[in-house]
């Protein structure tokens, strides 16, 4: 269960965990990505026209969606994205009118409220 949570990050169906071939994602080709950043077991890829994308383990909730594979984060689909980073339980996101948006892992284990939500609680969408 937990592999099946944590791996993917490379955005490739199959579990590789030794992969060493760089190929393009064909559902990625259809947009220009201006901006790729790398978590602790997922990945966030900002187009150029602001929509945000997440692949990877999918434990506490930092790629903003259930399920596997390449899939938009639709709760941010009305706002303009600027700016992403990612933290190893956490992922965030930049608008182009300042709001932050934070999502993921916010007090299990080893999170210590980086979300910024004022509490420890874990959120699974931005």
């Amino acid at each position: 269960m937990a592999g099946s949570l944590l791996f993917g990050k490379i955005g490739i169906p199959s579990q590789l965990n030794n992969f060493r071939e760089f190929r393009l994602h064909e559902l990625m080709l259809q947009f220009k990505v201006k901006k790729v950043a790398c978590g602790d077991f997922h990945t966030l890829a900002l187009t150029e026209q602001g929509a945000l994308y997440s692949w990877g383990g999918s434990l506490w909730d930092k790629t903003g969606h259930k399920g596997g594979g390449i899939l938009k984060i639709e709760r941010l689909a009305g706002h303009q994205i600027i700016d992403i980073a990612c933290g190893d339980f956490h992922s965030i996101a930049l608008s182009s009118d300042g709001q932050v948006y934070s999502w993921g892992g916010g007090g299990q284990n080893k999170n210590k409220g980086q979300l910024g939500h004022g509490n420890k609680k874990d959120y699974p969408h931005p």
